[in-house]
């Protein structure tokens, strides 16, 4: 920090860098939300620049700029719908006989994406002067699924950002099963790329906070393949929940005994 009469913007002025390694996220994100594991369990490398100038001290910060990049190795995230109880209750029976192949294999693919290992994260972007945060890049790197994405987050001094809003359009990109039943759907491109990944044919959108993304849309394009074009989320779990009644046996009549 300096004090420079003659600077733009200010007559007090802040550059810097920041670097934190191995940082937490799953702690970080237990902070906002005290029983979410949350998104992504991993451990963080940030690296920051920044700058800022103002007419006194507090303005620097509040009103500073700069360039920030994420990365991670060997971690988890979790692809969740906001409805965990009815997307879990898939994913525990979607291996009974009695459903069809479908949702058995919406199941299988769910069970990918409840606990994803992460190969490789990397995100960048920047901050401007009112606070605003733009993803220029985002990627996630799995075995057999990648996601690759822009989007932003909009300022809030209000609140941490792991619970500030989050836009964010993702593609995805598979290989080996995962890319086996959404090929059956009819959701990938058939041409595949040279390292095996075959691109899904429309990107889609994430809402909900930072730290607890929505990724409810995703699911809906799942449910419309499994379904039909009018087939929806709900849908589907009102058909498990008919199929889980129809075989769960009736409980079984108490005796009252008799007593001479």
């Amino acid at each position: 920090m300096d004090y420079v009469p003659t600077a733009p913007n200010g007559d007090h002025v802040l550059n810097g860098k920041f670097l934190i390694e191995q940082f937490e996220t799953a702690r970080a994100i237990q902070t906002v939300f005290p029983n979410d594991y949350g998104s992504l369990d991993a451990r963080l490398d940030l690296a920051a620049t920044f700058r800022g100038a103002g007419y006194r001290w507090p303005q620097l910060l509040d009103g500073s700029t700069g360039e920030f990049t994420l990365t991670a190795h060997d971690g988890v995230a979790r692809l969740q719908h906001r409805q965990r109880g009815t997307a879990s209750t898939v994913l525990a029976l979607a291996g009974t006989i009695g459903f069809s192949s479908e949702l058995r294999a919406l199941g299988r693919l769910l069970k990918k994406f409840a606990e994803m290992p992460v190969e490789r994260l990397r995100v960048s972007g920047g901050r401007d002067a009112t606070g605003n945060f733009t993803l220029d890049e985002f990627r996630l790197d799995s075995p057999q699924a990648r996601l690759f994405g822009r989007g932003h987050v909009l300022a809030d001094v209000t609140t941490p950002l792991a619970g500030r809003k989050l836009d964010l359009s993702l593609e995805l990109q598979a290989k080996d099963e995962v890319a086996v039943i959404l090929g059956n759907m009819q959701l990938l491109e058939k041409q595949a790329q040279p390292d095996g990944f075959r691109r899904m044919k429309q990107p889609f959108t994430v809402g909900g906070e930072v730290g607890k993304p929505d990724i409810s849309p995703l699911y809906e394009m799942l449910a419309r393949a499994v379904e039909g074009s009018k087939g929806t989320w709900s849908l589907i779990m009102r058909k498990v929940q008919r199929e889980i009644e129809k075989q769960t046996p009736p409980p079984t009549p108490r005796k009252t005994a008799v007593l001479p």
